[in-house]
């Protein structure tokens, strides 16, 4: 083997090491199936304790397949705050597997290049296999944050959230039943330059990559 194929072997192995290393799965899938979260990905919600906000207005219920119900629920007198639903109920044929509340809500599935989401589509849906789904909600934009990302995993008749931070979604690429949400943790904003013009800073960009039965985030 000569030195120059050795050096070219060398670069190559480090390369697939570095492009390995760029990316992580937001969740573990175990042998048995299971799913494993990974605290990292995941941020509190924030709920206070209130007076008058049962029972939740349900402002859309969706199913998945037979088995799974979707629930998307309103707290009472909230109408006229900037989310369109403060809980997240998800059933397993009939029986409730999972509730989420956060007070600042969520609104209907959006992006940024769409930044309007409909009833009709109250979140993203992503089938990975036979009873394996995966569902992604979006918050509303407040002030200059960028809105919470959800995503919660449908698998074997349970239902885990594994991923829940501020993570605006620029654009969305489908292709070939792989999609690919570019995403940004913090809005980009104005600032002034040395000369005192007005500029754009821009936010350091990722992207979350559902495919081969899991998401990864680079």
């Amino acid at each position: 083997m000569t030195m120059n194929y050795k050096l070219l072997l060398f670069f190559l192995l480090n390369f697939v090491c570095l492009s390995l290393h760029a990316q992580e799965t937001i969740y573990t899938l175990e042998y048995d199936g299971s799913v494993t979260t990974k605290s990292i990905f995941i941020d509190s919600m924030y709920h206070k304790s209130y007076s008058g906000i049962m029972p939740y207005i349900q402002k859309a219920s969706n199913s998945i397949s037979d088995d799974y119900t979707v629930k998307c629920n309103q707290f009472k007198g909230w109408e006229d705050e900037a989310a369109d639903y403060q809980n997240i109920e998800i059933s397993y044929k009939g029986k409730r597997i999972l509730s989420l509340t956060d007070d600042d809500g969520w609104g209907y599935f959006h992006s940024l290049e769409v930044d309007k989401g409909n009833a009709n589509k109250p979140f993203y849906l992503k089938q990975f296999g036979k009873n394996y789904y995966v569902i992604c909600f979006t918050s509303v934009i407040l002030a200059s944050q960028a809105p919470n990302l959800t995503i919660i995993v449908l698998k074997d008749g349970k239902a885990t959230l594994v991923y829940h931070r501020p993570t605006a979604i620029n654009h969305i690429n489908e292709n070939n039943g792989d999609v690919t949400f570019e995403v940004q943790h913090d809005m980009d904003y104005a600032d002034y330059d040395d000369k005192g013009n007005i500029i754009t800073v821009e936010i350091n960009k990722h992207t979350l990559t559902f495919k081969d039965g899991m998401i990864y985030y680079k």
